[in-house]
């Protein structure tokens, strides 16, 4: 292989790794010594640990699946930067688009953790509240942003000069049938501002004109990036040749929506507020919750194998 840092690659690996593992540990410590007392479902302590272990543990195996797929993508960007200028550009923001999304993802999990110790105390709760939405939304906007704007640059290259673009009527026609259910639920939260029941937080903190503006706006606009950004490189792939690129690139746009499915299943449940999380039942929720952690552990290892397939595409032309 040519022109690879493999003391860089290896850094990066370490890090991408150390990283997902000190946050899981932690995330786990907090789930752990988390007050437990007064769930709304009625478990016992044990009952309700075991539960949290399913979704910890699972939650936490995503991030080890993000850090491989961020770390096989970068062994293929180092190895290809001269062979495919175009293409890589392409996974060059992609990945960084990825690192911001699952950066989003630790830091509002760890946060959330936290937030459980001060459930009782009416100023710490509020701006936590905040900072944990904030945190499931602006990382993945400009994680969508740089995908997008990897997107529109390999578009515009000579090697995929003959496409022809995406509607963007059509992306935005998809994503307004979507963000018009989403938007309903939000604004029939009954505790999106305020609580009465001090049991039942609020899911927001905020009047609906900042709900609106910095919370709906940036989601709706975070998901039309993705849907277009892969709506494109669909129409785009059948022009990078080579059967191991495109398998490997039909791979990642799989893990991509899978990631985009993903993020729209947690801002639902978000909007839907506390109590009427709590009315669906134990049952029905934790399906959600598990379809969530499962599309974002295959968006990661599809990326990953994605990665592998354009990898050993490469090793296959240079032997050649």
């Amino acid at each position: 292989m040519k022109n690879i840092s493999q003391g860089g690659l290896l850094r990066q690996q370490w890090v991408l790794y150390g990283t997902a593992f000190f946050a899981s540990l932690f995330y786990a410590l907090l789930t752990y010594l988390a007050p437990q007392a007064g769930n709304s479902f009625g478990l016992s302590k044990l009952k309700l640990l075991l539960l949290q272990l399913t979704i910890v543990i699972p939650y936490a195996l995503t991030w080890f699946f993000s850090a491989y797929g961020l770390s096989t993508l970068g062994c293929y960007i180092e190895a290809a930067k001269s062979e495919n200028i175009a293409l890589v550009n392409l996974l060059r923001n992609f990945k960084t688009g990825l690192l911001w999304i699952v950066s989003g993802t630790i830091l509002s999990a760890i946060v959330g953790g936290i937030k459980m110790f001060f459930m009782t105390d009416n100023n710490i709760l509020p701006p936590m509240t905040i900072v944990i939405n904030y945190l499931y939304i602006f990382p993945s906007l400009i994680g969508f942003i740089a995908i997008y704007r990897g997107v529109l640059q390999l578009r515009l290259s000579k090697e995929v000069s003959g496409n022809k673009p995406v509607s963007y009527i059509f992306t935005t026609f998809i994503v307004l049938l979507i963000s018009g259910s989403y938007v309903y639920l939000l604004y029939t939260n009954p505790t999106r501002q305020f609580s009465a029941d001090p049991t039942i937080p609020a899911t927001y903190f905020l009047p609906d004109s900042l709900i609106l503006i910095t919370i709906v706006l940036p989601i709706i606009v975070s998901w039309w990036l993705g849907f277009y950004s892969v709506f494109t490189m669909s129409d785009l792939v059948p022009y990078l040749t080579g059967v191991g690129i495109f398998k490997g690139l039909t791979r990642i746009l799989y893990g991509t929506w899978s990631i985009i499915f993903a993020s729209i299943i947690i801002q639902a449940l978000l909007s839907l507020g506390t109590a009427r999380l709590y009315s669906v039942g134990l049952t029905i929720l934790l399906l959600v919750i598990y379809m969530f952690i499962i599309l974002q552990g295959m968006g990661y290892l599809l990326i990953a194998l994605g990665s592998n397939s354009l990898q050993k595409s490469l090793n296959e032309n240079i032997n050649i």
